[in-house]
């Protein structure tokens, strides 16, 4: 029994002994973990930067926005034909803001020569919210729709109110008000017998139609209203058919004042030389009326030359 026991006893501390053995390695390997040298640790360099490129300058087309004045646009021909009335009305503008000393509105101009179309968009890029011009009729046309869907009004020189309308406005003399003026101030000089000549085309059209309702207006009659080409000859045909409605005693020459005064020596040889000559709008376009002697005596109706002289 002591044998066995002994034995038993033996086996016991061979098994305590290799357990402990096995601790003991466990301690020393994890105890190596912590006493092996480590490699140098990488410190952080310092941070790379890009060189910062520089920022390229903005070039906007066109003119520079101006947010502290009113953008106003004139569009007007500046070449061609119409160089000369469009320059007068480019200064005139020009003039009149410079006499009301009004710093809040910048006005820019444009030529609709080369094509009112590219006038107007080049006006509406450039930040303009009111459009002065064009002069013609068909430059007015061309121009509304553009100024329309840009929701930007147009106040036209031209005198044919079928441009008007849906934005567009007109500021040129316009024939039913000098016509009608005209005929106006002849009823209060007791005149009700009319005669009339017109040139065919759309501004006689007009012409004709407005001469007609403003003597009916003013309870007058009109004898005979007469039509022409503006080519030599054609009006003296005119006034020799309307002297078989003769006499008038007054006639209504609807264009411009030389072609008026043309036209007179013909009515006085043809029956009405004491025929009061009336005219339209179209007369103040030229200066040289004045001194023309068949036009001595006659009316017509058109803004006072007083206030053109200020300019």
């Amino acid at each position: 029994m002591a044998e066995r026991d002994t034995g038993a006893q033996r086996r016991s501390g061979i098994r305590r002994l290799s357990q402990a053995t096995l601790v003991a390695g466990a301690v020393v390997l994890s105890g190596c973990q912590t006493v092996v040298p480590r490699g140098a640790v990488p410190r952080p360099g310092p941070a790379t930067t890009r060189p910062s490129q520089p920022q390229q300058p903005v070039f906007e087309q066109g003119i520079p926005k101006d947010t502290a004045r009113h953008r106003v646009a004139l569009l007007v021909p500046l070449s061609g034909n119409n160089a000369g009335v469009g320059q007068s009305l480019a200064n005139a503008t020009q003039l009149a803001l410079l006499d009301s000393r009004n710093e809040s509105v910048r006005i820019t101009t444009y030529d609709t020569a080369p094509g009112a179309a590219v006038a107007a968009q080049r006006a509406l890029a450039d930040g303009n919210q009111l459009i002065l011009g064009p002069l013609l009729a068909d430059d007015v046309r061309a121009v509304a729709p553009i100024a329309r869907q840009a929701h930007v009004p147009v106040v036209s020189y031209s005198n044919d109110t079928t441009t008007a309308g849906n934005g567009v406005y007109l500021m040129g003399y316009v024939p039913a008000q000098s016509i009608g003026r005209v005929v106006d101030y002849a009823k209060a000089h007791g005149v009700t017998s009319f005669g009339g000549l017109v040139p065919n085309g759309v501004y006689g059209e007009r012409a004709s139609t407005a001469f007609l309702r403003a003597v009916e207006a003013a309870g007058g009659r009109v004898g005979s209203l007469q039509t022409y080409d503006r080519v030599s000859g054609s009006m003296s045909a005119a006034i020799t058919r309307m002297a078989k409605s003769a006499p008038y005693q007054a006639v209504l020459i609807a264009d411009g004042g030389s072609a008026a005064a043309a036209g007179v020596p013909v009515l006085r040889r043809n029956g009405m030389g004491g025929a009061r000559i009336m005219g339209t709008e179209l007369w103040n376009s030229e200066s040289s009326i004045a001194s023309k002697p068949a036009l001595e005596g006659a009316w017509f109706a058109s803004v006072s030359d007083g206030l053109y002289r200020q300019y």
